[in-house]
């Protein structure tokens, strides 16, 4: 059973990356239906909301993805969710490219290029003229080190 369900997860996660692939961009808004559609037709795969809910809630936890919920408002102030925005961290791109999607590695240092440590010449100067540190010995104090009067 997990072997499939490891399997399912796997299938779900190339989908979502052949569409990222597909579209060029850093997100994507696949909706539940077209994810479905997708694994049923290239991977023949059949799950149900649920369960592609479940695989995707698993790639958020392992750090593979990123997603954004997106709301609007009501005429009457309340809020209703129009979408969801899914993006691939570096760890996802990475693992993307171990499952064999060459591709992957473009992702990578796009990301790392935007999300990356900067260079040093970003970073911030070293002070030219330091305080000067204090090296004498500190005094140990004990319950027993006070002087009796």
């Amino acid at each position: 059973m997990e072997a499939l369900v490891r399997h399912t997860s796997t299938a779900l996660f190339i989908t979502n990356g052949s569409i990222l692939k597909k579209s060029g961009k850093l997100w994507i808004y696949p909706s539940q239906a077209k994810q479905l559609e997708l694994l049923d037709k290239f991977h023949g795969i059949k799950i149900v909301d649920r369960t592609l809910r479940y695989h995707h809630l698993n790639h958020i936890n392992d750090g593979l993805t990123k997603r954004q919920v997106r709301r609007k408002p009501r005429e009457d102030g309340t809020w209703y969710m129009r979408t969801t925005a899914r993006c691939y961290t570096i760890s996802g791109y990475q693992h993307l490219f171990r499952l064999g999607n060459p591709w992957a590695t473009d992702r990578i240092k796009r990301l790392i290029q935007k999300y990356g440590p900067k260079s040093d010449s970003a970073k911030r100067p070293l002070r030219e003229n330091p305080a000067p540190a204090n090296r004498a010995p500190l005094k140990k104090s004990g319950p027993n080190d006070h002087e009796d009067p």
